[in-house]
């Protein structure tokens, strides 16, 4: 998932983002998370692109992602703008 920080809020919302991964990882052994962000600021500035990536050997649980939105539903508003959700699976061999 990805969305846009307000560059007064890049501190506060980094620590409230690797809280809700560090709660994830508890709670789904063998869950793999990172923290991006875009390489290119084409706003100036005013705003980080950030993108989360959520990776378990097994495939990421229905649970696990809907513990994920419930966490990211309680971040107070202005933290970070919307949140785009795309899931993306291995290729098949051929």
């Amino acid at each position: 998932m990805y969305y846009r920080v307000p560059s007064a809020q890049v501190a506060d919302a980094r620590q409230a983002i690797k809280l809700i991964q560090r709660s994830l990882q508890d709670e789904h052994p063998g869950l793999v998370t990172r923290l991006m962000q875009r390489a290119d600021s084409p706003d100036g500035g005013k705003e980080a692109t950030w993108m989360e990536v959520y990776e378990h050997p097994d495939g990421v649980s229905a649970a696990c992602e809907a513990r994920l939105h419930e966490l990211a539903s309680s971040l107070p508003d202005g933290l970070i703008g919307a949140r785009h959700v795309e899931t993306f699976c291995p290729m098949a061999d051929g």
